[in-house]
């Protein structure tokens, strides 16, 4: 279910295309503003994009996906490391 989620989130990223009803709206949705969420999306370079697409790809084939996985979750770490200092200097 995860990994479906960020492709879903990366594929409307790629083709620049906002499916509203992918996300649950909350008390923080006001918050994400088009500065925000520009910000937000200009983390994602190209390679970045491919790499995640391709590990995802890989792992949904994978027999041993629940070990493989380990390489996916590092790299979403390390957006999620620059996700948090976006936010902290908004």
């Amino acid at each position: 279910m995860c990994l479906n989620y960020y492709y879903i989130i990366i594929t409307n990223y790629v083709e620049q295309f906002y499916n509203e009803t992918i996300f649950k709206k909350d008390s923080m949705t006001l918050l994400y503003t088009t500065e925000v969420v520009n910000s937000l999306n200009s983390q994602w370079s190209q390679e970045k994009i491919t790499i995640i697409l391709d590990l995802i790809s890989f792992l949904s084939n994978d027999k041993m996906a629940v070990n493989n996985v380990k390489s996916l979750e590092n790299i979403i770490n390390s957006i999620d490391s620059e996700t948090q200092q976006i936010l902290n200097n908004l």
